[in-house]
């Protein structure tokens, strides 16, 4: 038992070590992405789904005017019939897929806003907690857990050294 703690024991050493570090370092990286989400990622999102939802109304709104006036001017007969159909038909198909976007927009926007962003805001805050937990358990075991082997080797080469002198005892006894 002496000698596979004595062998053991640098190898933990290292390791709880290490285990201090990395958990130091998901401890700073939860806390770091998640002041960043707070100072600009929340606010950017919510920008974005703004922007995105008035770019398909704007986009929308463009598209069903240029076909309105399209319209006006194929009814003064100043194309053939045949252009108009085409054009007509091209417009007509971009103002279906202008709504539809803006459609789409909508669903997204509300999906972002009420969803995704207080989503990612709580799993960044609670990654952070864990994280925080996980580090102190490791500086706990980096400091007392260390301590505790440490004392464990000791007792175990006290024990085998007093093994060793009452065999010497018991040796001389004989």
């Amino acid at each position: 038992a002496l000698m596979a703690a004595e062998e053991d024991f640098p190898r933990l050493e290292k390791s709880i070590a290490l285990n201090y570090d990395q958990t130091k370092r998901e401890y700073d990286q939860a806390k770091d992405e998640y002041e960043r989400f707070q100072k600009t990622m929340r606010e950017m999102s919510e920008k974005l789904a703004e922007y995105y939802l008035k770019s398909a109304e704007q986009d929308f709104d463009s598209a069903k005017e240029e076909l309105d006036q399209l319209v006006k001017m194929y009814e003064a007969d100043e194309l053939t019939e045949e252009t108009e159909e085409i054009v007509l038909r091209r417009q007509k198909f971009q103002v279906e897929a202008a709504k539809f976007f803006v459609d789409y927009s909508k669903i997204n926007h509300d999906y972002t806003m009420n969803i995704s962003i207080p989503r990612r805001e709580e799993m960044l805050k609670t990654a952070v907690e864990i994280a925080k937990i996980e580090f102190e358990r490791a500086k706990m075991a980096k400091s007392l857990g260390m301590n505790q082997k440490r004392y464990e080797l000791q007792a175990l080469r006290e024990t085998r050294a007093r093994s060793v002198d009452n065999h010497a005892k018991l040796e001389q006894d004989r």
